[in-house]
């Protein structure tokens, strides 16, 4: 990876965790919304495990994104100079992505649930959304 300013990288991490944590409590919201509709069936099991992974991997993102803030504070501890952040770092936007691109899934198969005209335009919709996320955040 390549080194970043510190200044930067706290900066960063510090949207990130903000975002993530708003996500998270949508996603979580959605999930709690989805389990109460009491419909049945593979593809409402999908959504609903997809939501579920969204909300899990943006308290992922959140966690790693406090601790790479912490680590790169310039009054932490002389204990945190041995720790390498990379693997928070890569944590952080990896659950960060995770989080979104299940979002978007859970979102695409959710309208399957209700019929396969609606199921067609969220699908479209989630993937168009998934392939702008996936150019963003990975342009060379």
């Amino acid at each position: 990876m390549e080194p970043l300013a510190p200044a930067y990288l706290a900066d960063l991490a510090s949207l990130l965790s903000s975002v993530g944590a708003f996500l998270g409590g949508f996603a979580a919201t959605y999930l709690a919304t989805l389990l109460t509709l009491g419909n049945q069936g593979r593809v409402m099991t999908a959504s609903i495990a997809c939501a579920a992974a969204s909300a899990v991997a943006f308290i992922v993102s959140v966690i790693a994104s406090i601790s790479v803030i912490a680590h790169v504070h310039p009054q932490a501890p002389r204990s945190m100079d041995a720790f390498s952040g990379d693997g928070l770092r890569a944590a952080m936007v990896l659950a960060f992505v995770v989080g979104i691109l299940s979002l978007f899934a859970s979102v695409g198969l959710s309208g399957w649930t209700r019929s396969k005209g609606v199921g067609r335009i969220t699908t479209v919709i989630a993937a168009l959304g998934m392939l702008v996320t996936v150019m963003v955040v990975f342009r060379p």
